[in-house]
């Protein structure tokens, strides 16, 4: 979603990598979910990680900030805060 990110990060790329190396890089064809999607697919692989994964209508009800509360998660002490 900004705009020239694509064309700058390819330009990066190709000055630090050897010279004729090859450097391709892609754009989501949706920035605003497809990152919820690849997170998704990488829970799906993994069965233990249902539990502790946002669906879509949670990530659409609740925003991109929101995490789930699970077993490896930081709660936050109320003692401290």
């Amino acid at each position: 979603m900004l705009p020239q990110l694509a064309s700058r990060l390819h330009n990066e790329l190709v000055s630090i990598r050897p010279c004729h190396s090859q450097v391709c890089v892609y754009t989501a064809r949706d920035p605003v979910i497809d990152s919820w999607r690849g997170a998704r697919r990488c829970a799906n692989m993994n069965p233990a990680c249902t539990s502790s994964s946002v669906t879509a209508a949670e990530y659409w009800e609740m925003g991109g900030a929101y995490l789930k509360e699970h077993s490896a998660s930081n709660r936050a002490n109320s003692s401290v805060l």
